[in-house]
């Protein structure tokens, strides 16, 4: 290959090379949003579980309380380096699988 045949090569390696570090920068705060949203959908859901009857007030306090649970260990979570680090992260999204979970079977079986 001549010089001119290798500079769109080496123009096309460098654009996905700069596509993909751009991308990977912006994970953290979709995976915050994905959290966020997610925290967003179940308080909905409890609520709309409540004016529907199909959680009782007894299971809405349970839910309630469990949801605060969550945003406290996010909360300390943040404040011990201002980021989540992936195994906080990890927690964060079991509990709130845990939590859907509960939400679920609080509708199904109310």
């Amino acid at each position: 290959m001549t010089k001119t045949n290798k500079l769109p090569l080496i123009s096309l390696i460098a654009a996905i090379f700069t596509s993909t570090l751009i991308s990977s920068f912006s994970t953290p705060s979709e995976a915050y949003t994905t959290i966020n949203r997610r925290q967003a959908i179940q308080r909905s859901s409890i609520r709309r579980g409540l004016r529907t009857g199909r959680i009782s007030p007894r299971e809405y306090t349970r839910l309630k309380r469990h949801e605060r649970g969550i945003r406290s260990y996010e909360r300390v979570a943040r404040r011990s380096g201002g980021r989540l680090s992936a195994a906080e992260r990890r927690v964060l999204h079991r509990k709130l699988d845990r939590q859907s979970r509960r939400i679920t079977t609080s509708k199904r079986y109310y």
